[in-house]
C-alpha cells in the first residue's frame, strides 16, 4: 500500500497540468452524463 502510494504521488508530480490520477481512473470508470454528481 505505500509502495502504490508513493508511486501515485511520483506521477503526481510529474504531471502537474494534467488531471489527478485518481482523476483520471474516476472519468474512466463512470458514465460522463453522471459527472462527479456520483460518487
Amino acid at each position: 500500500m505505500v509502495i502504490d502510494t508513493s508511486a501515485i504521488v511520483a506521477i503526481t508530480l510529474d504531471e502537474p497540468e494534467a488531471p489527478s490520477f485518481e482523476q483520471r481512473i474516476a472519468d474512466k470508470s463512470r458514465p460522463p452524463h453522471l459527472g462527479r454528481n456520483c460518487a
